[in-house]
């Protein structure tokens, strides 16, 4: 027995809570024609919902900020200015990290390596899954002690957590109940 459709491609995208958008995109080989499926899954009919509901998501940002001086705009007079450029917001730390190093390369390719009083030059930082404190990841790099540039610079990966709001509800409200129980009994 032969199956008729081939190559389907499954996306799900979670609409409201409990209802999802299901997507099945295949080639139909009787017909010689790619067919196109969408579906709304209300949440009695639709177990992935479930399995969704309590998990967690992350994505990773990858961001610079830049902070320098500037002839003053208004009349209050202040000089101190910063600029914050978002990278890029990725799937994984891998892919975070290999285009924040990206941007560490293009700045070493435009600023000196800092050099120290004794002669020796500044190590190339990078973000990583192991370089930072106790074999933790390096998710923050500056400018001090490693380019000399006219500016300071934080790149920065931050982990974006999605969860579903009506649990993150669930649990600030669990939260404040346990703390003015908490508050009660001091």
């Amino acid at each position: 027995m032969s199956r008729s459709l081939t190559a389907s491609i499954i996306t799900i995208v979670r609409l409201r809570p409990g209802y999802i958008l299901h997507f099945t995109s295949g080639y139909h080989e009787k017909i010689n024609k790619t067919l196109d499926y969408w579906r709304l899954l209300p949440p009695a009919n639709n177990k992935q919902t479930n399995k969704l509901k309590n998990k967690t998501m992350e994505k990773y940002l990858a961001k610079i900020e830049f902070r320098y001086y500037d002839a003053p705009e208004t009349e209050d007079g202040n000089t101190s200015k910063n600029k914050i450029v978002t990278i890029g917001i990725y799937d994984t730390f891998e892919d975070a990290c290999q285009n924040g190093n990206n941007l560490l390369k293009f700045l070493e390719s435009k600023f000196k390596l800092h050099q120290f009083p004794d002669g020796s030059k500044a190590s190339k930082q990078r973000f990583s899954k192991n370089g930072g404190c106790f074999g933790s990841k390096n998710t923050l790099v500056t400018n001090l002690a490693y380019l000399k540039t006219p500016f300071e610079f934080y790149a920065k990966i931050e982990t974006l957590k999605y969860s579903p709001i009506d649990a993150v509800i669930e649990n600030v409200v669990g939260a404040s109940k346990r703390y003015m129980s908490y508050k009660l009994n001091d």
